[in-house]
């Protein structure tokens, strides 16, 4: 099966979303606001709220390829309102559940191309 383009977006932030899940899962720390944790060799940056390892609440998360995610996380993942910016110069502002962009949102594509709507499961629904 070959994945178009908005798929293969959407692939590679569950992938990255479940990467930073057990990374985080590992890490020893206790639950706090305001935690600055670098994470795998100092590849990933979280600058946010942690509860029981995993980062909860308000946060940013940097990638080593200049990704960045800025938003609301819960239990680990994206989830509730937030923005992703990729390194390639997509980006996605909008509503997330469980890593994926569900609900409301915009996806801007390299090409300047506009996605705005409803989003489920991390696929844009098209009307």
């Amino acid at each position: 099966m070959k994945l178009d383009k908005r798929q293969k977006i959407w692939v590679g932030i569950m992938l990255a979303v479940i990467f930073v899940s057990a990374v985080i899962s590992m890490q020893p720390v206790e639950s706090k606001k305001d935690a600055v944790v670098a994470l795998d060799q100092g590849k990933l940056k979280y600058s946010g709220d942690l509860v029981r390892q995993k980062f909860n609440g308000q946060g940013s998360l940097h990638f080593h390829d200049g990704s960045v995610y800025k938003g609301t996380f819960k239990n680990g993942y994206f989830n509730g309102l937030g923005k992703y910016i990729a390194k390639d110069g997509w980006k996605y502002v909008g509503n997330f559940k469980n890593g994926q962009a569900e609900g409301q949102g915009t996806l801007t594509v390299e090409n300047g191309a506009v996605y705005q709507g409803k989003f489920k499961d991390g696929v844009y629904q098209a009307k």
